[in-house]
């Protein structure tokens, strides 16, 4: 099941990444920062330095405490925020460790099998195998 989450994911993320409208309907910051808007200086800038920085073909990653952020070298924009820390509470009022219906019944929002998708905020809760949100990634956009 869990290959199936990851897929999923990595689906949502594939396509997020090659629609050019992808960022105009993303609502929604994470500690004053916006996928799509906010640059790797304004991210250093807002979060501080992070704890490492990784490049990685046409994307640097930024890696903090709560999780990372990935920037692709075209655009030079944050792409998606990972957030795998259990302390944060993202605009949902979700963390890390959240039940699976409990965000399925807020969003009021189709079954996906392992992912839910926060279409208006453009969020997407992935679930572990016990149905706990393992991480929540701000800066997805649905086909």
């Amino acid at each position: 099941m869990t290959r199936s989450i990851l897929a999923l994911a990595l689906v949502f993320l594939c396509w997020a990444c090659c629609s050019p409208a992808s960022f105009a309907a993303n609502k929604v910051s994470f500690k004053g920062v916006t996928p799509g808007i906010s640059t790797l200086d304004d991210t250093s800038r807002i979060l501080g330095k992070p704890v490492s920085r990784i490049i990685d073909g046409d994307q640097t990653i930024y890696k903090y405490r709560f999780g990372s952020i990935n920037f692709p070298k075209k655009t030079g924009k944050i792409e998606h925020i990972f957030i795998y820390d259990q302390s944060v509470k993202d605009v949902n009022g979700f963390r890390v460790g959240s039940k699976y219906s409990d965000v399925k019944e807020k969003l009021n929002v189709n079954d996906t099998g392992g992912a839910l998708f926060d279409q208006g905020n453009g969020i997407l809760y992935v679930f572990d195998q016990e149905g706990l949100v393992s991480r929540i990634i701000y800066g997805v956009v649905a086909p």
